[in-house]
């Protein structure tokens, strides 16, 4: 009877380190290349659509994307709150952790697609760059 508990639990915590193994290292990753807190970056993917999360994590498990996925967090976290200190704090942490604190519109598109924003009329890439870049 023991065992069976042993076993069952063993199991489950396999299958839990093999489920989410991909979007714990990218929101290690993240968090670690912006140095911030971890349950900043689940927020942002649990705010996303499944789908959009999936292929989010899959790009930002990728190291050699890390400078996109920080970027993209980063535009979350502008979408969230754009008051000016806030984005002035947020470009000093890209700058701390060695990326541009400019980040060029392409980003902001592939962010509105990853938040699924691509197809809202009020939402234009392009300007939200200036705005944000701007500041």
């Amino acid at each position: 009877m023991i065992w069976t508990i042993v076993g069952v639990i063993l199991l489950v915590f396999v299958i839990y380190k093999l489920g989410f193994s991909k979007a714990n290292k990218a929101v290690s990753l993240i968090s670690n290349k912006l140095q911030i807190k971890p349950n900043l970056v689940h927020d942002m993917i649990a705010k996303m659509s499944p789908d959009r999360g999936q292929m989010f994590v899959a790009s930002a498990s990728n190291s050699a994307n890390i400078e996109q996925s920080a970027y993209i967090f980063v535009i979350y976290c502008y979408l969230m709150n754009p008051h000016p200190e806030d984005v002035k704090w947020w470009k000093g942490k890209l700058a701390e952790s060695g990326l541009g604190d400019y980040i060029k519109s392409d980003a902001f598109t592939t962010a509105f697609v990853y938040f699924n924003l691509e197809e809202t009329i009020d939402f234009n890439p392009r300007k939200v760059a200036e705005d944000f870049n701007a500041i």
